[in-house]
């Protein structure tokens, strides 16, 4: 993607670039904003499988940039002719290039990183000659606890280091501390709920695999009950709902749940676009909800 303009609030996931840029490219004298961004998954044949600057210097907050790939340097932000990018409360982990796997600075650039989660922290930064690094107040290296990495759910976990570890004078709009990250964990809810698929796009006779994830992040047990409903490409409840439920349980204080569930995609199942969607709570009074669209082609 080309920052000439802002970048806000986008999935930025699986790009590739031949040389350099996979996820994001930023370029001659940029300053655009960067943020709320999940950057996951690029390649760069040579530098910058997530973020690539040159000659820019783009403000980047409340970005994800994680499981990017470099074939030469930084697989996460790679700056070169004279950028100076800024980086706070930002997530920069799992990427890789054989130099500077999170961070690459050529020479004659500057990079400021505050409030940020950095894997290996400023050792995982190479620093060119007449480069230099600020590495500011607030910066941690620790496992953010993604809710399911490997299915590109890069949402935190009740738990995760990043919570609440943001800058102390930005608020995350449940009202507390900012956390790290594009994804904020909502703290202001009874319960909170993720529903994760491994994919969105099956094929008749496949198997829809869905992590379901309960978070009570709160001092006391919190009863709810659940319920899980498809509706048909269509738009019509489907004839077998609920898909599950409607079950009760008690979430003890402080407590994360989850749990994997199976589905056969049957052969006679109508093609398209269906949607499932997740509610938790009490009878007038839902606590959390969540869901996602999957597609159904022919084999």
């Amino acid at each position: 993607m080309d920052c000439s303009g802002p970048v806000v609030d986008d999935t930025i996931i699986e790009d590739t670039a031949d040389v350099a840029g996979g996820g994001i490219f930023c370029a001659l004298g940029s300053s655009t904003p960067i943020e709320l961004n999940a950057v996951a998954g690029n390649t760069a044949g040579e530098n910058g499988g997530g973020v690539y600057c040159l000659r820019s210097s783009p403000a980047t907050e409340a970005n994800t940039i994680t499981g990017n790939t470099a074939g030469e340097c930084a697989g996460g932000i790679f700056c070169e002719d004279e950028s100076s990018p800024t980086v706070i409360n930002l997530v920069l982990w799992g990427d890789s290039g054989d130099s500077g796997p999170e961070i690459y600075l050529a020479a004659s650039c500057s990079l400021t990183v505050s409030y940020s989660d950095v894997e290996g922290g400023s050792a995982a930064v190479y620093v060119g000659p007449g480069g230099m690094l600020q590495w500011d107040e607030g910066n941690i290296d620790a496992d953010p606890r993604f809710v399911k990495s490997e299915w590109r759910d890069y949402r935190l976990l009740w738990g995760s280091p990043c919570i609440d570890s943001g800058h102390p004078d930005s608020l995350d709009p449940g009202g507390t501390r900012s956390d790290m990250g594009a994804f904020f964990f909502d703290q202001s809810k009874s319960l909170v709920t993720y529903v994760t698929p491994e994919t969105l796009s099956l094929l008749l006779g496949d198997s829809l695999h869905v992590l379901y994830t309960l978070v009570n992040c709160n001092d006391e047990p919190q009863p709810c009950r659940g319920i899980v409903k498809l509706t048909l490409p269509d738009g019509e409840p489907w004839p077998g709902n609920p898909l599950e439920g409607p079950g009760y349980g008690i979430i003890h204080r402080h407590y994360s749940w989850q749990y994997v569930r199976e589905y056969q995609v049957r052969d006679m199942c109508p093609l398209g676009t269906w949607e499932l969607a997740w509610k938790v709570g009490m009878p007038g009074n839902v606590f959390d909800q969540d869901g996602f669209k999957f597609t159904v082609v022919e084999p």
